[in-house]
């Protein structure tokens, strides 16, 4: 698959960005190419925001050691957060490329540890999108 040129220089620039840090750069430009670049900058969006959102939450989560009761309800909302995601990117890559579609499903969305940690990563490309935006919008 070939990416526009907005799409690899925006790559480009948030793997500057993030001080080289990205890990799955063909999935992010696709999610970047099937959703900015194909007028549905929202889906991309609601995909970096929650995305971002669930870093925050999964630290929270991992630093807390109080009542049983709220970490429950922080785990059912971690749950349904990332069923949400999940979601919106398969939404974004509904329409693609078959092939692409496929691997996607293989390496983050199916119900195995491995595409677990696989999601996690890309949750932290996606995490860092939120970071370059934000920050770009802040810098004008």
């Amino acid at each position: 698959m070939r990416f526009s040129e907005e799409t690899i220089d925006l790559i480009l620039d948030i793997k500057e960005y993030s001080g080289g840090k990205l890990k799955n750069e063909f999935e992010l430009s696709a999610l970047i190419e099937f959703t900015i670049n194909r007028q549905n900058r929202k889906t991309f969006e609601d995909i970096i925001f929650r995305a971002k959102f669930l870093k925050g939450l999964s630290k929270v989560m991992a630093g807390y050691n109080e009542s049983e009761d709220k970490r429950e309800k922080l785990f059912a909302e971690y749950s349904a957060e990332l069923r949400s995601l999940t979601e919106l990117i398969n939404t974004a890559i509904s329409e693609t490329d078959p092939i692409i579609k496929d691997s996607f499903v293989r390496k983050y969305l199916e119900l195995t540890p491995e595409c677990f940690m696989n999601l996690n990563l890309l949750l932290e490309d996606l995490s860092a999108c939120k970071d370059y935006f934000n920050d770009r919008k802040f810098s004008v």
